[in-house]
């Protein structure tokens, strides 16, 4: 009997092979996640990379040597904590998966859990090429937002259904607003559900380099939200070249005078 194999059959023996060598001369072992108690496969690095953290999720050390969380390309929520049952405070946990943001490799980021609770704003801090996707609905109490804004030049990444809701209308002297995206360009966005906040959802251009350009956005329900969506610009900043999809935008009897855009 003859088997043919092809490159792609090539490439798994190569990578299944390289996979057990690993193993078999101790560089991968495996440790407990003590957030979701699974065995998660760790390879031995020498050192840190440059602005990695101990966060005992994606780089953990132990007797002298450091460890690397084997991922692939997809950092989750849920390894750094995140519950999701909308009854416990995800805020911090969920603070800690988008910082992981800066010192990983992944190139996705999944909020994997259903019922997320936020109490204050979340800021994620985008590198470019990379991809954001919500699997939740994210309730907002107190002060809770999600806040998209690069901390150097405008970056493009992807961000997939974010929806967001607050449990208690908000009123103008709120000032609550429940998605924030600024200086970001040639990406894509989209946005599920915004509702009961003073501003649903806020759009900026800041940094002059790029600002909130080229971008393709969908929305979903924007509801009663006493200004649904706004545009604007700061200092030297500016938004142009943006193309905006879809939306069921509207406000009940409550909300009729104020307007949508």
């Amino acid at each position: 009997m003859i088997i043919l194999i092809n490159k792609n059959m090539k490439k798994l023996m190569y990578f299944v092979l390289l996979f057990f060598a690993q193993i078999l001369f101790g560089q991968v072992v495996q440790l407990v996640d003590s957030k979701t108690n699974e065995s998660v496969n760790f390879k031995i690095v020498p050192s840190l990379s440059a602005g990695a953290k101990l966060d005992n999720v994606l780089f953990a050390s132990k007797g002298g040597k450091y460890y690397k969380r084997v991922t692939g390309n997809e950092i989750r929520a849920s390894w750094f904590g995140v519950v999701g049952d909308g009854v416990t405070d995800d805020t911090k946990a969920l603070k800690a998966f988008f910082n992981s943001i800066q010192y990983s490799d992944g190139k996705v980021f999944l909020v994997d859990r259903e019922n997320i609770k936020i109490s204050d704003s979340v800021v994620i801090d985008p590198k470019s090429n990379i991809s954001i996707k919500f699997l939740a609905q994210v309730k907002s109490i107190g002060n809770g937002s999600l806040v998209v804004r690069p901390s150097g030049n405008p970056v493009n990444v992807r961000i997939d259904n974010i929806n967001n809701s607050r449990i208690e209308r908000a009123t103008l002297a709120d000032n609550k607003t429940g998605v924030v995206i600024g200086d970001l360009n040639n990406s894509y966005i989209n946005i599920g559900s915004v509702n009961n906040f003073s501003r649903g959802v806020l759009f900026y251009g800041k940094n002059y380099n790029g600002a909130f350009s080229y971008n393709t956005v969908y929305f979903g329900i924007i509801h009663d939200n006493h200004y649904n969506v706004e545009l604007r610009s700061y200092g030297s900043g500016y938004l142009n070249e943006n193309n905006f999809f879809g939306g069921s935008f509207n406000h009940s009897s409550d909300y009729a005078n104020l307007p949508t855009i």
